[in-house]
């Protein structure tokens, strides 16, 4: 979905946009992880996840995200285990 400096950059300055004027939206914090997960940017793009599930947590896809982190970037036993228990619930 971003591929290219480009459409990473244009996607970056709309969702940096859509953050400053409703932060507490748990969708603009999973669309930054998802860009920042693409960019191989793993330890911002689980901050962004970790922040949209704590923002609504029944995000399924916020959590499915983390745990597919964990494939590219460890993480921490506590953050995996916490992801799965909660797409199991």
């Amino acid at each position: 979905a971003f591929r290219g400096e480009k459409a990473q950059s244009i996607a970056e300055r709309t969702f940096e946009k859509l953050l400053a004027a409703d932060p507490k939206k748990p969708q603009i914090h999973y669309l930054l992880g998802y860009l920042r997960q693409q960019q191989r940017r793993y330890a911002e793009a689980l901050q962004f996840y970790q922040q949209a599930s704590l923002l609504d947590p029944d995000y399924v896809n916020a959590w499915k995200k983390i745990q597919e982190i964990d494939r590219d970037y460890h993480l921490p036993r506590g953050v995996r285990d916490d992801a799965i228990c909660n797409l199991y619930r």
